[in-house]
């Protein structure tokens, strides 16, 4: 191939957008937070507010929330990440984010969030780093939050 060919080559990949959108984001950052929140007892764990995450917990009534884990992991785009949240009569739950599509130009990610053993599934679109949270209450008096945010990389 010459050099011509390979320039024309090249400007028809740019105008295509080959090559800008797929290798500056094949794979999405993904913060998933863990907590555990109960009605009883006073003080939210720092990390809960430094992720701003205390708002959704004191509105539901809870007054006492920690950081059970945490995990900050890139997924790559049709890929999945499973993070274990409970373990009960030594069977695991299973907290599973799949990166179904990444839409660099409006900052946007769509991802299916699914918890199997508590039959719940939904797919999300999130903008600009918008959250999801899920709670799931544990007894009449605590709950199980879970945080999931996608992150685009920024932009060269």
């Amino acid at each position: 191939m010459d050099l011509k060919a390979l320039v024309r080559l090249a400007l028809v990949a740019a105008v295509l957008g080959f090559g800008s959108r797929a290798t500056a984001q094949e794979s999405v950052g993904v913060n998933i937070v863990v907590i555990e929140a109960a009605k009883s007892g006073q003080g939210i764990d720092k990390r809960i507010q430094e992720l701003k995450l205390n708002g959704p917990i004191e509105d539901a009534g809870y007054t006492q929330a920690k950081v059970m884990d945490e995990l900050e992991t890139q997924v790559a785009r049709e890929s999945s990440v499973t993070l274990e949240i409970l373990k009960k009569g030594g069977k695991a739950r299973n907290l599973k984010v799949t990166v179904l599509d990444v839409d660099v130009k409006n900052d946007a990610v769509k991802l299916e969030v699914s918890i199997p053993e508590f039959d719940f599934k939904t797919t999300t679109n999130h903008k600009k780093g918008g959250r999801l949270m899920v709670a799931h209450k544990r007894s009449k008096d605590s709950a199980l939050f879970l945080a999931v945010t996608p992150k685009l990389a920024p932009a060269p």
